[in-house]
């Protein structure tokens, strides 16, 4: 994985100031043009978008172990316990190419992980989900993690907040909101501080970079469980809870073909 392979200034991306373009970086991979030395040349247009897929798991449902990311739009997405759907917009925006990973041509600099949970949430499912899963966040294959820890490492920039009825039984509907989105909160996986020995600089980290094709997954592992933190299953309707929906992102910069 190259990491640090351009040279944009962060004040660029999403910045309200006045510019006819978006800021472009020219990326050496496999591409119909070359440069003069020879070496393949791709150009892009990079914003500063995450890439967000769907995780549902239904109720009275044993939790398994499911890796995300892995089905673009238009791909079908099987919930754990429940029917394969198609996704939409809606779910994610992953555009993937003929080979999976990132549609041609696309890169991404990952820069966190993030996740947001919907309200409708039994707060058992919640607890039991963040405590008993491990999850990795796997890129070029599966010997090599850029992430690896408990669920409940990943911040939610939109908290559950729930309340209890009189009778201490779960209450949809107004007992519980997401509150006030913090977009800035999630877990970073860059590398800032670092010193560059060759030039005695901070290294300047752009991200994790996803080349397209490039296998990438984010797996959800709930079997790893044992003594305190059993596989857990999901409580059933009649607990007032709707299973567990939820958000990921990868955070970061998507690099797309240049307009």
């Amino acid at each position: 994985m190259l990491r640090n392979f351009h040279e944009v200034d962060e004040s660029e991306l999403g910045r309200p100031h006045l510019r006819r373009r978006n800021p472009v970086l020219q990326a050496n991979m496999p591409a119909s043009t070359q440069d003069p030395s020879g070496l393949p040349l791709l150009t892009l247009d990079i914003i500063r978008q995450n890439l967000y897929t769907f995780y549902q798991v239904e109720v009275a449902t044993k939790l398994a172990k499911q890796a995300i990311f892995s089905v673009g739009q238009n791909g079908f997405y099987t919930p754990i316990g429940g029917t394969q759907f198609q996704l939409t917009d809606l779910h994610t925006n992953l555009l993937t190419g003929a080979s999976g990973g990132l549609a041609n041509p696309q890169r991404f600099m990952c820069r966190g992980l993030a996740r947001y949970v919907r309200e409708d949430i039994n707060p058992d499912d919640l607890v039991y989900w963040n405590f008993s899963t491990f999850v990795q966040l796997q890129i070029g294959d599966t010997k090599k993690p850029y992430f690896e820890g408990q669920l409940i490492q990943i911040p939610q920039p939109s908290a559950a907040f729930v309340q209890y009825a009189p009778a201490n039984t779960y209450s949809t509907g107004a007992g519980s909101t997401t509150g006030w989105p913090v977009n800035d909160n999630y877990y970073p996986l860059l590398a800032d501080g670092l010193i560059d020995p060759t030039t005695n600089q901070f290294i300047q980290d752009a991200g994790i970079t996803i080349d397209q094709g490039q296998f990438f997954a984010l797996i959800l592992d709930p079997t790893l469980t044992s003594g305190a933190f059993p596989i857990y299953t999901t409580l059933g309707s009649d607990a007032h809870g709707l299973g567990i929906n939820a958000y990921f992102h990868l955070v970061g910069v998507l690099g797309r073909s240049a307009q």
